[in-house]
């Protein structure tokens, strides 16, 4: 059986057909038994030939109509053959999910050499539903019941792999708040909280469709609204369906088919409202537990790190169990619970990165809704960054665990936020009896830290400690990148201009404040100040250039702090020095913008020894393919053109490469475009400014733009009394202070309206094969300055897949920056990598799944004969390596190290 055919046809029923149809369908009171009816139910039709040749043709337009009809009469002829073939779909999905997955013990596992294909068919639907379809089979064979408590990702079979990585795991990219499973924990809120749900789905982050190909037709957010209000009714209709009467909460006029059909059509009529739904959910909980999360299971017993979300697995458990053993309680109304996976899968797939569009923009939009329909609700918002702890914690394998997060912009706010996240990480980490981050022992700790925050003191309270804080778990502070957004057409914006330097609201109003904060509360000497070991910046770097944050980050670097002591004794723990990670190279217009971009990092922040990049995607990326993929030209603003035609221009001159006409046309296309942004030739004391000069003015960026606001006035008084943070040190870099041209050429750069205005300007720049080539030397020249400085790199694979352009697992570019060991001839350069999860809720993954998939990837590796490319024991050393340089990158290893 031909089960990519299969995998095909589920994805395109559960996504692609029109849910509307299966709605429309129960406006009458048609929902007899099956055997009664003449009318086929959809779920066993699967629908007909025109609608699935239209979605198979939208999904898969590599295929033609006749392959389409074909791949539907196969459907159609393997259900036929099989002896569950009245399932319909749901026959299907329990095929799929026997062919991927399987069953040791309690554990539901993938299968190690599906794990690619695995990942692939499960993109848009997630893992869950076919997980619960095999467990329920599995345990209607032996006769069992699951407590459905397990991970929503299916681990790896392979024993070898899973041993090895036992040996210690280190997650060393981790954020916070994009780690939980957004889209689980957001439906089960959803399906418990209806009422009042307007504001959420009108909110502005949810109002561009990323999928607008989903069953749900995109429409106005209110239409994808009542959809999910009509899959809250459908599984509260049908939960009490599987509960059976006595005990069903159900009325009797509301067990009508003709209620039931009414509702789903119209979600209205003169007797029912959401808030009377609202009112049997409730009723629902109480009757289970009243401080339960979801009314299908208690959650506040001690059933594991995945609680928060067990209760909808009962429900897709139950349900499953339901259907394959033929039970007449559920068997009428299995569309209902077809139209509820749909919901459910649309609603997913603007939750979960799904779609197929590349760069890191399409990420953004998503990780900014993974909060949206729980942060309402104080009990599944403590959940959603409880579960997103529990992932790691509940892994005995992950030593090291580095969690991500936002400062606040006072010593107050950092208090209280660390306070709870520490109180949250003593609630959830494994062995710790279950306290609930809303019992009263919270609410009264979370009173004490409000009186904080209100009092002049900011000095800590004394805490009520559940447990000791789990070792393993650190604190990285994370700061946001921001465009420079500058509106032209208002009346002032060019004096403000002329008075602001760039990114004069990033820099000042929030980056300077924030690192005063930190230095204030760092000197407290609190225990959660000092379980924070490293600074970082992220999100979209695209137009926010390292020097933002350089002045900042070496502040907090420089900050030091002396241990409290008392009769000889230690009172207070001293906070650590801070590491520094930052985000680079991941997305960008031109690899040699995103090249600029590291090694701007890498001067500005004084980044060294035990410090990080995070992806380096332009270092490793194959440049012909990446430029072949955008059809050999950039956009870009002209600024940033400018500046990567002199960076480019040095980095070739520096590195000795061999390129003297494309040389001269970086230098000559660097001239007229100078020319067009800054207008008037530049010369100051018969010095004219060129491409050199403009190079030494690029080298003072890592500034603070406030030394160059007056440029003829900079003395040497002023460079000697400067903090040292604001400028950058350095006997090279005071000689280019001097140079008078030099200090025009920055001031312009940051207080000269006209040449801002210019530079925001849009260019295209045509790419040939000379800079192809220049750009793969390039990237392998820095490749080994960055290994010889010591600089590890962060990789994290399935997040690089969907945002980058390499397209297959086995071109990551983790391969190139380190291939010692899967090699007989490995490349000179060896940096120093680790492979790590980014945003795990955002990408459906975690740290072992990323770990599997690679070593996957490598297994199946063949080259242009077919024949595999690497060895089994190569890519089991190398996994070993990379893992072991991930523990050897975390920042807590390496203070207690020291």
């Amino acid at each position: 059986m031909d089960i990519d055919r299969l995998t095909q046809a589920l994805n395109i029923l559960l996504t692609r057909v029109p849910a509307h149809w299966l709605r429309d369908s129960h406006t009458k009171p048609s929902l007899r038994p099956v055997n009664k009816q003449a009318k086929i139910p959809f779920y066993r039709s699967l629908f007909d030939t025109t609608t699935f040749e239209r979605a198979y043709l939208a999904m898969y337009p590599s295929y033609g109509g006749n392959e389409a009809r074909l791949a539907y009469k196969y459907l159609h002829d393997s259900m036929a053959l099989s002896d569950n073939k009245d399932h319909g779909l749901f026959w299907l999905i329990r095929r799929v999910a026997r062919h991927f997955l399987k069953i040791e013990g309690h554990e539901i596992l993938c299968r190690h050499e599906l794990l690619i294909p695995w990942r692939e068919t499960v993109r848009y639907i997630g893992q869950s539903t076919l997980m619960c379809a095999l467990a329920a089979h599995k345990d209607l064979e032996r006769r069992n019941h699951r407590v459905c408590n397990f991970s929503p990702y299916a681990k790896s079979d392979n024993l070898r792999l899973r041993q090895l990585l036992a040996m210690g795991m280190a997650e060393n990219h981790f954020h916070l708040k994009g780690s939980a499973p957004a889209f689980l924990v957001s439906w089960v809120c959803l399906m418990n909280r209806v009422i009042d749900r307007a504001g959420d789905f009108n909110r502005k982050e949810m109002k561009h469709c990323m999928c607008p190909e989903r069953a749900v037709a995109p429409g106005n957010n209110g239409d994808l609204r009542d959809w999910v209000t009509r899959a809250a009714y459908i599984r509260y209709w049908l939960w009490n369906k599987l509960q059976s009467a006595p005990n069903s909460a159900l009325p009797p006029s509301e067990k009508t088919e003709a209620f039931l059909g009414s509702i789903v059509k119209h979600l209205a009529l003169p007797n029912f409202s959401i808030l009377n739904l609202q009112h049997r959910i409730n009723t629902l909980r109480v009757m289970n537990n009243p401080r339960s999360l979801d009314y299908t299971c208690d959650t506040t017993r001690d059933i594991g790190p995945y609680a928060a979300i067990a209760g909808e697995h009962t429900f897709q458990y139950l349900m499953f169990k339901a259907i394959y053993s033929d039970d007449d309680r559920v068997r009428p109304y299995l569309d209902l619970y077809y139209l509820y996976l749909l919901i459910a899968f649309s609603f997913r797939m603007e939750l979960v990165q799904a779609n197929k569009t590349v760069g890191f923009d399409n990420f953004h939009k998503y990780q900014n809704r993974k909060e949206i329909f729980v942060e309402r609700f104080p009990a599944y918002s403590e959940a959603f960054l409880g579960m997103a702890y529990a992932t790691n914690l509940g892994n005995k394998a992950v030593k090291s665990f580095e969690a991500r997060v936002t400062p606040g912009t006072t010593v107050q706010k950092l208090h209280r936020a660390f306070n709870i996240l520490h109180r949250i990480i003593e609630a959830r980490q494994p062995g710790a009896p279950h306290i609930s981050p809303s019992s009263n022992r919270m609410r009264t700790f979370a009173r004490q830290v409000e009186q904080l925050a209100q009092s002049q003191s900011w000095r800590p309270v004394r805490q009520p400690r559940a447990n000791p804080l789990d070792e393993r778990v650190f604190h990285v502070l994370h700061f946001i990148k921001e465009e420079d957004q500058i509106d032209w057409r208002k009346p002032f914006a060019r004096l403000a201009c002329m008075a602001r330097p760039r990114h004069y609201r990033l820099r000042v109003v929030k980056l300077e404040k924030m690192a005063e904060a930190i230095t204030s509360w760092r000197h407290g000497c609190s225990r959660e100040a000092a379980n924070v070991y490293g600074i970082d910046a992220c999100s979209q770097e695209i137009h926010c250039r390292p020097e933002v944050f350089a002045p900042a980050f070496r502040r907090l670097r420089q900050d030091m702090h002396y241990p409290w002591y008392w009769g000889g004794t230690k009172i207070r723990p001293t906070p650590p020095v801070l590491h520094i990670s930052y985000h680079v190279g991941e997305d960008f217009l031109d690899i040699v913008d995103g090249l600029r971009a590291i090694d701007e990092s890498i001067l500005y922040l004084e980044l060294t020894h035990g410090d990080r990049l995070g992806h380096a995607l332009a270092l490793g990326v194959d440049a012909r393919d990446w430029y072949n993929f955008k059809g050999d030209s950039v956009i870009l603003r002209k600024q940033d053109l400018l500046d990567n035609l002199m960076w480019f221009y040095h980095k070739i001159c520096e590195y000795g490469i061999v390129a003297d006409k494309l040389l001269r046309e970086l230098s000559g296309r660097f001239s007229m475009l100078f020319h067009e942004i800054y207008s008037q030739k530049i010369s100051v004391a018969n010095t004219p400014a060129t491409i050199d000069t403009y190079y030494g003015a690029w080298k003072l960026r890592g500034d603070h733009p406030i030394h160059y606001a007056h440029p003829t006035r900079v003395t040497n008084a002023l460079l000697l009394t400067a903090k040292r943070c604001n400028i950058l040190p350095g006997h090279k870099f005071d000689l280019l202070r001097r140079q008078t041209v030099v200090r025009e050429l920055i001031h312009r750069y940051h207080y000269n309206a006209l040449a801002k205005e210019r530079g925001e300007q849009i260019t295209t720049f045509k790419i040939n094969s000379d800079y192809v080539s220049a750009v793969k030397k390039l990237q392998q020249r820095m490749q080994e300055t960055i290994a010889r400085e010591g600089i590890a790199i962060e990789t994290n694979p399935t997040s690089n897949y969907l945002i980058g352009t390499f397209g297959a697992y086995d071109k990551h570019p983790i391969i190139r920056f380190y291939d010692r060991s899967l090699t007989d001839s490995p490349s000179p350069q060896q940096l120093f990598v680790s492979i790590n999860t980014d945003d795990q809720g955002v990408f459906d993954t975690d740290l072992e799944s990323e770990y599997a998939i690679m070593a996957s990837a490598l297994e199946q590796a063949k080259d242009e004969n077919g024949k595999f490319i690497y060895k089994p024991a190569n890519i089991y050393a190398w996994i070993d390596d990379v893992r072991a340089m991930g523990m050897l990158q975390s920042f807590k290893n390496i203070e207690t190290s020291l």
